[in-house]
């Protein structure tokens, strides 16, 4: 092998697709390593049709290339094709059964699809295969804490410090952690420094002011101002911002929140349901129906809406209108209760 390419390879590793690229285009002859490493290139700069291409071309001229089949089973993988990636994942253990990265993409997978028992048997074999990628352990780590595993969880991401994991990732997941232990103090502190850390994850923000909310909360629009500063359109911190603003008695600036994160996304249908409940709490229910069916416009199946617009219709005595609405977001909630094999409630005048 070149040193040319060994140098490339070592980019690929790194996660330096775009140096790799370019030195790959000085490698001859272009035999099948290099086009392999090619396509791994391009799917990590996004080009997964391409790389798609060239990795099935890879399979088909060699079907021993590990490589390529993983290289391809993660474009599956990335694009939610997960049906289409786990024989991929397969094929490539096949291939090079000592390979642990192998192991814990095959992991990932079956975590992303429920299997968590076998998820934990393939990412714990490509650790102890000498594979220690932060996000195998990270994956690990979450399926401990869904578990409720406290011990298991804390031994893994203490595995993953010692492997120099991302501080904000390690960070928010030992936030989860002293949830778990009820540590709300250290929990607080280790999901503000993951937000230092990574202003740039809404995840980090949201966790921070959920635990701000029931702890803290006088610092609750302080904190929830500065999430915003950094992601001016989320709109779940939005949503958290508006709150803190109303519970503060600042009614005109919540509403101009909303009204600039309406001029940015127009079609956001929470925003004007956010806005409706402004008008409904000012008593401006004619204003408010008229942002509520905003809402419904984009999204007809919304019963938080139907029921906050019958509520207001009540207001404005339009009693037929209010009861439509009421029947409506029964109707919708009774369908999804069913979809998901749920009890259906009675309608409230039923149970009288």
């Amino acid at each position: 092998m070149s040193d040319t390419l060994t140098e490339a390879r070592t980019l690929l590793d790194q996660q330096e697709f775009e140096e790799a690229l370019e030195l790959l285009k000085t490698v001859q002859p272009k035999d099948l390593t290099v086009r392999v490493c090619v396509a791994r290139a391009l799917s990590g700069l996004g080009h997964w049709e391409q790389a798609h291409a060239m990795f099935s071309e890879a399979v088909e001229e060699d079907p021993d290339c590990h490589e390529a089949w993983a290289g391809r089973g993660l474009i599956y993988f990335l694009t939610g094709h997960f049906q289409q990636a786990a024989p991929d994942f397969a094929q490539a253990i096949e291939a090079a059964p000592m390979n642990g990265r192998y192991r814990g993409l095959q992991g990932v997978l079956l975590a992303q699809t429920g299997d968590a028992v076998a998820a934990l048997k393939d990412l714990e074999k490509a650790y102890d295969l000498g594979c220690e990628e932060e996000g195998f352990l990270f994956a690990r780590a979450q399926i401990h804490l869904a578990n409720r595993e406290a011990d298991k969880a804390q031994e893994v991401l203490s595995l993953a410090e010692k492997a120099g994991a991302d501080e904000a990732q390690l960070a928010a997941l030992e936030g989860a952690l002293y949830m778990l232990k009820n540590d709300h103090k250290e929990a607080l502190a280790s999901y503000r420094f993951a937000a230092e850390k990574a202003p740039e994850s809404e995840a980090n923000w949201m966790n921070l002011l959920t635990l701000i909310a029931s702890l803290d909360r006088g610092r609750l629009l302080e904190q929830a101002q500065q999430a915003l500063s950094h992601h001016p359109n989320s709109g779940d911190i939005i949503q958290v911002v508006v709150g803190a603003y109303r519970e503060a008695g600042k009614v005109k600036e919540a509403f101009q929140v909303l009204q600039d994160a309406i001029e940015r996304d127009p079609e956001n249908p929470l925003f004007y349901f956010q806005l409706g409940l402004g008008y409904a709490n000012s008593g401006k229910f004619d204003q408010a129906v008229v942002q509520f069916s905003k809402a419904l416009k984009i999204v007809p199946r919304f019963p938080r809406a139907l029921d906050a617009r019958g509520k207001c219709l009540e207001q404005l005595g339009r009693e037929e209108e209010a009861k439509a609405d009421f029947e409506r977001s029964y109707e919708i909630r009774k369908e999804d209760a069913e979809r998901q094999g749920l009890s259906v409630q009675p309608r409230p005048q039923e149970s009288e």
